[in-house]
């Protein structure tokens, strides 16, 4: 998130602080100098993903797995204390 912008009550304008709000900002509203308020975005919810943006991101995550070395089981790592 971007770095916080503080405003004084005289300085707000709904209009702007919402442009900055719209933007991903937080704004501080301060009077006298001393931050009573801060206005934040609503985090929105993520998009669901279709079948073919599932398959590819476990394609890409099936790429990543190293193989077991030639001869060993998960179970000779794991009672040899060795991670997978």
């Amino acid at each position: 998130m971007a770095a916080l912008k503080t405003v004084s009550v005289s300085e707000a304008r709904w209009s702007a602080l919402s442009r900055q709000v719209a933007k991903g900002r937080e704004v501080i509203i301060s009077r006298r100098s001393k931050p009573f308020a801060k206005v934040t975005p609503i985090p929105q919810p993520e998009e669901k993903m279709g079948i073919h943006e599932v398959m590819e991101r476990l394609f890409a995550l099936r790429a990543t797995i190293k193989p077991l070395p030639k001869g060993e089981t998960t179970k000779d790592l794991i009672n040899a204390g060795r991670r997978i």
